[in-house]
């Protein structure tokens, strides 16, 4: 089933390492210390949702489990590069009721989170369940 024949303690350091991405390049450009906290528990929710999975689906290898959780720490920052300092200036400018404004996303922004969400899903099931 895997492209990649990787130990279990190989996927966990690969985790761990997209875990640190995520981190190293969503919270310094957070604005704010609300945004920053919520920001920085999106890898702890995702573990949980992973263990979780574990308990729920006994037959789902740690292997499976852990690769999962590395392309889903990584689909949020590749959907943002190039349009970190915008996000922060949209929390910024985000009203007290936490609705967005009307132009929220420009043309350029939603395209490439769209794609990266798309190529970053893709590789992935691509990888997990290629014959």
């Amino acid at each position: 089933m895997y492209q990649l024949d990787l130990s279990t303690t190989s996927w966990w350091l690969i985790a761990a390492l997209c875990a640190a991405v995520n981190l190293a390049l969503l919270v310094p450009s957070m604005p704010t210390r609300a945004t920053r906290i919520r920001v920085s528990s999106m890898p702890v929710i995702l573990a949980t949702c992973a263990y979780i999975a574990s308990i729920t689906k006994p037959d789902y290898s740690p292997q499976l489990l852990l690769s999962m959780y590395s392309i889903a720490c990584l689909m949020i920052p590749a959907s943002l590069l190039g349009f970190r300092k915008k996000m922060a200036r949209m929390v910024l400018e985000r009203p007290e009721d936490g609705s967005l404004p009307p132009e929220h996303y420009g043309l350029a922004q939603e395209a490439m989170i769209r794609f990266a969400l798309a190529a970053v899903a893709a590789g992935g099931l691509l990888y997990l369940f290629k014959p």
